[in-house]
Formats: C-alpha cells, sequence, structure tokens
C-alpha cells in the first residue's frame, strides 16, 4: 500500500510515512510492477496520453506510466504528503523524466482545465471512506471514453487461505495480525473482489478484472525479507489497536522463521494479492 496518498487521514492510515517506510514501497513497487504494467497495457495506457496518477506516493506508478506514454504523452501525480512528493520528484529528476508533474493536493480538491485520457491509482481506495466516491471523482477527470484504473490488496484471501490451513502457522498468524489490524483500522480488507461492484455502483459498468499474488518459497526469494519488513512498519499500530505486541510479532525473525517452516510443510509463501481493475467512462457522460 502507497505512502502518503490522496485516499486517507493519518488516523486511518497504519503504515505511517516514515523513511523506513517509503523505502519499503519502493521494494513493493518493484514486485507488482508486472502485475501493474500488465495492467496498464490492457487498459490501453499507451503513447501520446495524458494520464493522472492517484495517490502517487514515491511515483513508482507515475514513472511507469510515464514509459507508456512516451515522450509525446504526460503523467501527473498528486498526492497530499509533501515528504513523500519530495521523494517522488528526486526519483523523477534522477531518472531524467521530464514529462512528469507532482502536485500536493488530495483528489477532492484537484481540478485541471485539460481532461485526462487515463486516471490510475494503486492501493488507494483500501483505505477511503467511501470507494465509490472516489471512482466517480476520478471519472470526472477524464474526457469521454477515458479509462479508469485502479489496482487494490485484498487481505481477505491469505486470511481465508491461513485459515483453511493452506499457509504454514508463522505466516497465517501474521495474516490473522494483517487483517485485524487493517479491519480495525477501518480499512476495506476485501477492496480487491469488490472492485467488480464498486466500478458499477459508479456508473461505469462491470470492469474488466484480473487477480495476482506474489508467491514463492525458495531459500532466496525476496519476499521473506520484504514481509519482514512490512511488519516492522506496522509494529506501531499492531500495538496501537491491541492486535499484537512487539515481543508477539518478533519481527527481527519473522522472515527466517517463515522461510523455515515454508521448507518443512512444502506450504508456498504468498504475499498480498491485488485485483486488477480497469473500465473506460461511457461516451457522452458528463
Amino acid at each position: 500500500m502507497r505512502a502518503g496518498g490522496n485516499h486517507v487521514s493519518e488516523a486511518r492510515y497504519v503504515l505511517g510515512h516514515s523513511e523506513h517506510e517509503i523505502g519499503r514501497l519502493i521494494h513493493q513497487a518493484d514486485m507488482l510492477r508486472p502485475i501493474t504494467e500488465r495492467l496498464l497495457r490492457e487498459a490501453g495506457i499507451s503513447r501520446g496520453m495524458r494520464v493522472l496518477d492517484l495517490g502517487c506516493g514515491a511515483g513508482d506508478v507515475t514513472m511507469l506510466a510515464v514509459e507508456l506514454v512516451g515522450e509525446s504523452g504526460s503523467v501527473v501525480g498528486i498526492d497530499r504528503n509533501p515528504e513523500v512528493l519530495d521523494t517522488a520528484r528526486r526519483r523523477a529528476d534522477s531518472a531524467g523524466y521530464r514529462n512528469i508533474e507532482f502536485r500536493e493536493v488530495a483528489l477532492e480538491d484537484f481540478s485541471d482545465p485539460e481532461p485526462f485520457d487515463a486516471v490510475l491509482g494503486r492501493g488507494v481506495l483500501v483505505h477511503q471512506a467511501d470507494p465509490v466516491s472516489q471512482i466517480k471523482r476520478a471519472a470526472r477527470c477524464l474526457r469521454p471514453g477515458g479509462v479508469v484504473a485502479f489496482q487494490e490488496p485484498d487481505l481477505s484471501l491469505p486470511y481465508a487461505y491461513g485459515a483453511a490451513g493452506f499457509l504454514p502457522p508463522v505466516a497465517t498468524q501474521a495474516w490473522a495480525w494483517v487483517y485485524g489490524l487493517f479491519t480495525a483500522s477501518g480499512a476495506h480488507v476485501a477492496m480487491g473482489t469488490q472492485l467488480h461492484g464498486a466500478f458499477q455502483r459508479a456508473g461505469l459498468g462491470a470492469p474488466e478484472l484480473s487477480l495476482h499474488a506474489p508467491l514463492g518459497g525458495s531459500a532466496d526469494w525476496a519476499g521473506f525479507a520484504y514481509a519482514e519488513d512490512t511488519l516492522r512498519s506496522l509494529l506501531p499500530a499492531l500495538e496501537r489497536f491491541r492486535v499484537a505486541t512487539a515481543a508477539e510479532v518478533d519481527a527481527p525473525t519473522f522472515a527466517a522463521r517463515w522461510r523455515a517452516e515454508v521448507a518443512r510443510t512444502q506450504l508456498p509463501a504468498i504475499l498480498t494479492p491485488h485485483v486488477a481493475a480497469w473500465a473506460r467512462v461511457p461516451a457522452g457522460r458528463t
């Protein structure tokens, strides 16, 4: 999930905005890039398009989009967290992108005189009080026939896998903690699978959908260390919401324990599944 973002109040976003968390999100973006790139290509993001990235965070989706639109296109990334936007600007400048603009603004306050060809969001709706309203706001930024595309996590799936005995015990417990924390925070823990209905209630019809989840099991799989980093970011909130204590989580040994259990049980390791959804604004809609 994204740091900062126009999508959440400080009381609800449980991962925080620390330097460690921004680094973790950049690592996450590397793992999610194939999933996100597939979504953008299937949604028709291509050269010459003008694209809006909601809750752009450290700019990973923004920079992926600008690679697809090329020098003849442009991308605007919006976020309301100034610190993470500073990171995004530095990264875009370092990469040599000149057709990216980052703005500090929430979606509900955003306006632009020129309509966009596509609006994107990754890990945005999961923390929204009203995801359908946010999808509607996104669609209003588009020209007729423009594309709305979201990629959202679904924490209910690994929670259910663990409860059914399909995951190693240490992962089953971790997913129970994560599910409990995000439920307590008011997040939409099944936002991924809820995209189907949310798009329709927003007036966009049934979206194109796909489900993806990073899976691993080899001793050198990067997902073990990433999961440990995620628990470190979540630990203050886990304790604040009284879901788990630092001693119970034992974050510094989590990767090693999970790796050992995967080897022992031969059950797979799974990171957060994501659902990708996209649809076009109906022609003639205002």
